[in-house]
């Protein structure tokens, strides 16, 4: 058994992870607040290089949408054209999100 509500919000943006409901749900209890899967359906690069180290899984969640209910998916294709720009792109996309940093 995991730790519960052991994180308080968890942003995950151009995640290189499963998109498999069933993952994603065991993954909930451990965050009490919002869990939020930032997708780009652009992102033929991260993509490409899930499919080549996971020849017979689903896309990667960073590149769409986690079909679970306990998830909170945003499209932010607008701002990501690709995972290359993530690095320059994540203070946006975050404030976006309304998920504090610095």
């Amino acid at each position: 058994a995991g730790a519960l509500d052991a994180v308080l919000d968890v942003a995950l943006l151009g995640a290189a992870v499963t998109s498999k409901p069933e993952r994603w749900e065991r993954v909930r209890p451990a965050v009490a607040g919002r869990l939020v899967n930032g997708f780009s359906p652009n992102d033929s690069f991260l993509r490409a290089h899930h499919r080549l180290m996971h020849v017979a899984s689903p896309p990667p969640a960073g590149s769409v949408p986690v079909r679970c209910a306990s998830v909170e998916n945003v499209d932010v294709g607008d701002a990501l054209p690709d995972h290359r720009a993530l690095a320059s792109a994540s203070a946006i996309l975050l404030r976006r999100l309304g998920v504090p940093h610095t």
